[in-house]
């Protein structure tokens, strides 16, 4: 406790998290900045940033950072080179919140307006709304773009696939185009949704709020050909208990063996197949040595305790798990769906660019802009 501030210390800086409760921890983000700040003020100094697209607040904000970064004060002019208020839009509330205080109008909060300017420009750069000029990994994605030439004599097919365009159908397509298009699909379906309402049952839109609201769908019952689909799957699809998927994949793969002693000599167990694999289940289960032990015969609380203990390890429970992938990887049907460099869950968060019209926010996720929520476990 000594080693920390003593007491009072600790209780200070308790007092000081605890104002600021509701999520707000922009403010306390300074103090984990603060000792690499000149560290990134070089680096802003040294690199030359650009941005992909015609948003330039945050560089706007960061050179203004820039300019005062001689600042020792708690506070500094919120007025850039033109006489401006610098623009800080981009930021959250909770952001603006911190940088303006309402007794200093015309004035940033100098600690709070750095960790903000670092932070989204962090963030920019990693979703490429912000490029570093020279750079592999951070530069601009649009000069990677195929030329125009390139694609021109492709392009009336592609617009086919896509659905932008009939077959045969001629004409230039540019920017403007592009946009009638979906702004009249937009206003299409629109037209259908304001024509369908009365007689949508399951849509109820509050006259005072105005805020629609879907009501609880009802489920008609399978159809007969999800019916015929679901025999079918069971007909080819053995039923499997899941002691029984680890113990196949132990057996087929052998990454039972990556467990034992720390010494490295071999396990002096009865049966450490067996062992081992009902220690994995019970660990991946969360369920406990001594309650698994209430409903796995023939095997003790302390037994399954002892194993976890000392023939377990994370090291080794990685190399396990990296026998697992690996031979996960050698299947066809991961191969079918690309290089296995990569892995999408049920539910995984995929960042993508700002600017991108497959962008859309998540309900899982909350706000976040610009996160796709892939639906499918696949080997991307």
């Amino acid at each position: 406790m000594e080693g920390f501030g003593g007491f009072a210390g600790q209780y200070e800086q308790i007092e000081k998290v605890s104002a600021h409760h509701g999520n707000f921890w922009e403010v306390l983000l300074y103090g984990q900045l603060g000792r690499d700040r000149s560290v990134m003020f070089d680096l802003g100094e040294k690199l030359e940033f650009t941005t992909t697209s015609e948003d330039g607040r945050v560089l706007a904000a960061l050179a203004h950072a820039m300019r005062n970064e001689s600042a020792r004060g708690e506070y500094i002019s919120a007025l850039g080179e033109n006489g401006k208020t610098v623009d800080i839009s981009f930021a959250t509330q909770n952001w603006r919140k911190a940088v303006l205080d309402k007794t200093r109008p015309g004035r940033f909060v100098r600690k709070h307006f750095e960790a903000m300017v670092f932070t989204h420009l962090a963030e920019e750069l990693r979703t490429g709304d912000v490029a570093v000029v020279g750079s592999e990994e951070y530069a601009d994605w649009s000069e990677q773009l195929l030329a125009w030439e390139d694609i021109q004599e492709k392009l009336a097919d592609c617009l086919v696939e896509v659905g932008l365009c009939e077959e045969g159908e001629a004409g230039t397509f540019d920017a403007a185009s592009f946009r009638r298009q979906p702004e009249d699909k937009l206003r299409g379906a629109a037209a259908a949704a304001d024509a369908g309402y009365p007689d949508n049952e399951g849509l109820v839109i509050d006259p005072e709020t105005g805020i629609p609201s879907l009501k609880p769908h009802r489920s008609e019952g399978q159809r007969p050909s999800a019916k015929r689909l679901e025999q079918e799957v069971k007909a080819r699809m053995s039923e499997r208990t899941l002691m029984g998927i680890v113990a196949r994949t132990a057996y087929w793969v052998e990454w039972w063996r990556r467990f034992g002693p720390p010494s490295g000599n071999d396990p002096k167990l009865k049966d450490p197949f067996g062992r081992y694999v009902l220690t994995t289940f019970v660990k991946g289960t969360n369920m406990g040595p001594y309650e698994a032990a209430k409903h796995i015969p023939g095997v003790s609380g302390h037994e399954l305790s002892y194993v976890a203990n000392r023939h377990f390890s994370i090291a080794l429970l990685n190399e396990a798990v990296a026998d697992l992938v690996n031979a996960h990887a050698r299947l066809d049907i991961s191969q079918a769906w690309g290089g296995g460099t990569a892995v999408a869950a049920d539910g995984t968060h995929m960042d993508t660019y700002l600017n991108n019209l497959l962008a859309e926010t998540s309900v899982r996720y909350g706000t976040g802009v610009g996160a796709g929520s892939p639906e499918l476990s696949l080997a991307a």
